[in-house]
């Protein structure tokens, strides 16, 4: 059964053309028609308005000619009818007696009322006439716009009534609308033929991009360069750039953590088939025992390499993801990495303290796994290096509106001068502890994803402290 988007989808929402070409010519021809529709009726009807005053006018031009013209003073009393049956009335067609319209039009004079001459068999009787003498008048099968006329000429009161046949205004319009439309009508076929032309003109920057883009190779993803960008075409540049450089960045990761693997790893591997080939070999049971033991030892060593490499990759993989929108409680994170640190700060005899100086809740945008292994690794690191019944302080304040602190000191073995330089550096280690080297490193990882600041200082009298300022994010 669909679903109502489906159903939208496919029943309601029209099968355009899935070519940007095809569509954009489609929407331009449509606008083009529908523009040409309405400029088609409002000049229709802007044109019917015209046709009407000059018709009007040459009505009335008409009725002053024929009254200036006739001659009213020798009449004897007998109307001439004029034209009595050259063309019916009902004729539209041209003969050899007249022309198209001339059955079409009538006029009638009076002379002090009676008619002296009137060019058909029919009179007119105007009414509904405005103040200027337009009017209107009905005979059996037509109606007839007039013009009546009245003047005193040589002693006697002349009215002239002119009229014309409402169809001749009719036709006129019909003929200027059909002219227009068939024009419109022969030259959309020739639009259509410019649109697409300077559509795919306009298009061909987008060819180009699209060519480049088929040029790119997986071995080395190249950054795409157009050498005239279009302003449509900029924001797809930019992303694409950005997506590409994310993956070359992420491939450049991930060969790095194959060869920090394969480095880190191999002579671990080679140290557990060595402390194998031991036990295997071992005459006594003593001997036995004791390479079993290394080979433990170097299992675990091995364990902490691998989870160290596979958390600094996880870092590296989620930095996109940093400075995302997501808050946490900083002061209740902390509390939960130093409760789970407890079991292994207990067994080396170590007290473990949380100091915080907060008035209010410390809220800051960092995601809850980067917070987790940066304290896991700073609290871990101060207790492998602390002594039995040394103490370890984490620290949690303000420093100020801008800034909070973020602090683990130790009364460990301390870090000389020359080492705490390197302390941040991948895979260098201080003393004879076993380790890969990656754990400050990879607090430094994180520190760089939110743009704070860490500094190592010494412990007074003995141990190593370690500062970490974040930039607190104020609402405007």
């Amino acid at each position: 059964m669909l679903t109502l988007s489906e159903f939208y989808r496919v029943k309601v929402t029209p099968h355009l053309p899935r070519s940007i070409k095809k569509r954009t010519v489609l929407f331009v021809m449509l606008i083009i028609g529908l523009s040409s529709i309405s400029v088609g009726i409002i000049g229709t009807y802007l044109s019917a308005h015209e046709v009407e005053e000059l018709f009007d006018a040459r009505l009335a031009q008409q009725a002053r000619q024929l009254a200036q013209m006739t001659d009213v003073e020798h009449f004897d009393g007998q109307a001439k009818v004029i034209y009595p049956a050259i063309l019916p009335e009902d004729s539209d067609d041209d003969d050899e007696s007249g022309l198209e319209y001339e059955g079409k039009l009538h006029y009638q004079l009076f002379a002090d009322g009676k008619l002296v001459v009137v060019s058909g068999d029919h009179l007119l009787h105007p009414y509904d006439q405005d103040a200027y003498g337009f009017g209107m008048a009905e005979t059996d099968n037509h109606h007839w716009y007039t013009f009546s006329l009245t003047i005193n000429k040589d002693g006697k009161e002349v009215a002239v009534v002119v009229g014309e046949r409402s169809d001749i205004r009719r036709e006129t319009i019909s003929q200027v609308a059909a002219q227009a439309f068939f024009s419109s009508l022969f030259t959309i076929p020739i639009l259509a033929i410019l649109v697409w032309g300077a559509v795919r003109l306009g298009l061909e920057p987008l060819n180009i991009l699209v060519q480049k883009i088929r040029n790119l190779r997986p071995q080395k993803l190249e950054l795409i360069q157009l050498t005239d960008v279009q302003e449509e075409l900029a924001p797809i540049q930019v992303a694409l750039n950005t997506l590409l450089q994310e993956i070359n960045d992420a491939m450049e990761r991930e060969k790095r953590w194959i060869a920090d693997a394969a480095h880190e790893l191999r002579t671990p591997l080679a140290v557990l088939k060595l402390h194998a080939q031991n036990a295997t070999n071992a005459n006594d049971e003593e001997t036995r025992n004791e390479a079993l033991i290394q080979l433990s030892i170097g299992v675990d060593r091995s364990s902490r390499i691998v989870e160290q490499l596979l958390a600094s990759a996880r870092i590296e993989n989620e930095r996109s993801l940093a400075k995302q929108d997501q808050q946490i409680d900083v002061l209740s994170a902390t509390r939960s990495v130093i409760a789970g640190l407890y079991p292994m700060a207990w067994e080396k005899r170590v007290a473990l303290e949380l100091v915080e100086n907060l008035d209010e809740p410390l809220v800051y945008p960092i995601l809850q796994s980067h917070l987790d292994i940066l304290l896991q690794n700073l609290i871990s690191n101060a207790i492998k290096f602390s002594h039995h019944g040394s103490a370890i302080k984490v620290g949690l304040s303000k420093v100020n509106q801008k800034y909070f602190q973020l602090s683990v000191i130790d009364e460990g073995e301390g870090v000389t001068s020359e080492n705490k330089q390197r302390m941040l550096e991948r895979f260098f280690r201080a003393g004879e502890q076993a380790g890969a080297g990656l754990g400050l490193s990879i607090v430094k990882s994180i520190v760089d994803m939110y743009d704070a600041e860490i500094r190592l200082e010494d412990t007074e009298p003995q141990g190593l402290s370690i500062f970490i300022e974040f930039k607190l994010i104020i609402a405007e």
